[in-house]
């Protein structure tokens, strides 16, 4: 027996010990408190040179990269004369010509305040910009578009200018991005030298610094720094409309109007434009997403050479959760790879072709379709007007259809697309409860059709409960779902519902074919995998 552990047995030495780390404790306190000074002096002195100069490295590399980027960070107002004056006559009052509009539209968020959101801030239309490039006697700023969008006057404050603005000239804006590029009479003293450079966003990993400068609230040029907190992000319906890819996050403080202001290295170089935020304050809670600066700096060479970014268009949507296939549906619908399409957006190109729901594209003009996002990559890449054969998998048989593409909408056009699929008439039966599935449905009755928003040609059985965590809530469905195919079998009523998943056992998984809400006023079909208990 260890002798040490000999003395832990005697209880009088075990009190002793105690009451020995008491004493010390009381004695270190008092020390504290009669000379504080003293005791951080003590805490100081206890760092190596080494380490004391490893720290002042950091800092001055910290302050070089603020005195090297921030010259080419703008505050940008926009003004909206039309909507100030609306405003102001609602009020009774009178509006000067270039009063500064203050809209807010983004409300909805304090709803749900986990959503992420544009970080605009209330009271004032503002944001951030990058000078990005030098022309001569111009020079090209690079912003969001929501910081911009709708404004009648675009007014640019540059580094150390509170009061004076310089009108800059909306050269053009990108609504799928979010992104846009003012133009202004190149400055005194701005050169392409003087510009940071834009770096390689594809080589960030997670871990790494990040530095975000931009002007938060109107205060002024402002630098925080945290790391880069993860990446290929996905952000859906940010303000209603936008849908964000491969998104970088950080934990550098980004707030109301950082917008359009760059994500920094700690080499110096431009990685992002910082876009977006979720939060529970509308402010920084360490949830910051950048746009990656490969993606926004192609979008930006297109608008200053074209004066807007053009895209093909096919008319398909998916599911978040369906954007990648997993291993089960893969096997479902016979495929080693492809895009599954869950809706088909009418008078689309995609529509015209003959493509229909639960098609599986596997191949876009002989290019190979692994999964949604390669679909969407070679899609808008393909110039409006080209016809493309398109080999997809359809019931377990290859077809192959010809596309013409037609020029991509606006996102907000988009958003007011949608599209149903229908079933066979229902007959009426009781409510089912469903323990394994951890769900309720019942028959879908015209009052509940009305009340959600139901086409009256959609059949299927309604989810009128869902367990918190259970097999339903963990594939997606909330009470207002309806259940419109169990595998490959149609279910309309409750009673061919349960037929469908009578031999279902835990552990067992099914495909669903389902119609769900997205918004106040719109549904869309959705294929998801639930997994029973």
């Amino acid at each position: 027996m260890d002798s040490r552990e000999g003395f832990w047995r005697k209880p009088a030495n075990t009190v002793l010990f105690v009451i020995s780390v008491l004493a010390l404790g009381i004695s270190l306190a008092a020390l504290f408190r009669s000379d504080p000074v003293s005791m951080v002096s003590a805490q100081q002195s206890a760092l190596t040179p080494n380490q004391k100069q490893a720290l002042i490295s950091m800092q001055d590399g910290f302050a070089a990269i603020a005195e090297a980027v921030e010259p080419s960070v703008v505050r940008i107002e926009a003004i909206t004369r039309a909507t100030e004056s609306t405003a102001k006559a609602d009020r009774g009052e009178s509006s000067p010509e270039g009063t500064l509009v203050i809209p807010n539209p983004f409300d909805l968020f304090r709803q749900n305040p986990t959503i992420p959101q544009i970080p605009t801030p209330q009271g004032a239309s503002t944001g951030s910009g990058l000078l990005v490039k030098v022309d001569g006697k111009t020079t090209y700023i690079l912003t969001n578009n929501h910081v911009v969008d709708n404004a009648n006057v675009i007014r640019v404050y540059l580094a150390g200018q509170d009061r004076n603005s310089v009108v800059g000239k909306l050269v053009g804006r990108d609504d799928k991005s979010d992104l846009a590029v003012i133009s202004i009479r190149t400055p005194a003293g701005v050169t392409a030298s003087t510009l940071p450079k834009l770096g390689d966003s594809s080589k960030i990993r997670v871990g790494q610094w990040a530095i975000a400068i931009g002007n938060p609230l109107g205060v002024g040029e402002t630098l925080t720094v945290g790391v880069i907190s993860a990446t290929r992000r996905e952000l859906n319906r940010v303000e209603g409309i936008r849908d964000y890819r491969d998104m970088i996050q950080t934990d550098a403080s980004i707030n109301p109007g950082n917008s359009g202001g760059p994500l920094v290295n700690i080499h110096g170089e431009v990685i992002g434009i910082n876009t977006a935020i979720a939060s529970s304050t509308r402010g920084s809670i360490g949830l910051g997403f950048a746009i990656p600066i490969n993606a926004a700096r192609a979008i930006m060479n297109e608008i200053i050479e074209h004066g807007a970014v053009v895209r093909g268009y096919l008319g398909v949507q998916t599911s978040n959760q369906n954007r990648v296939l997993d291993e089960d549906l893969k096997k479902f619908y016979g495929v080693q790879h492809g895009a599954l399409v869950e809706m088909v957006n009418p008078d689309t190109p995609a529509a015209k072709a003959g493509i229909r729901p639960e098609d599986v594209i596997m191949f876009w003009n002989n290019q190979k379709i692994e999964d949604f996002d390669g679909l969407e990559a070679a899609v808008t890449g393909t110039p409006p007007g080209r016809q493309i054969p398109v080999k997809l998998m359809r019931n377990g048989k290859q077809v192959t259809v010809t596309v013409t593409t037609a020029k991509r909408p606006s996102e907000s056009d988009l958003l007011a697309s949608g599209g149903s699929g229908a079933v066979e008439p229902e007959e009426d039966n009781k409510e089912s409860v469903l323990g394994g599935m951890g769900m309720t449905v019942s028959p879908l009755r015209p009052a509940d059709a009305k009340a959600l928003n139901i086409d009256e040609n959609i059949k299927g059985v309604l989810v009128t409960k869902v367990d918190f965590g259970g097999p339903a809530d963990m594939a997606g469905l909330t009470r207002g779902t309806l259940i419109l195919r169990v595998g490959r079998t149609e279910t309309p009523t409750v009673k061919e519902f349960r037929e469908a998943t009578k031999d279902l056992k835990p552990g067992d998984s099914v495909i669903l074919q389902i119609n769900r809400p997205v918004s106040a006023n719109q549904r869309s079909n959705a294929i998801t995998k639930l997994t029973l208990e």
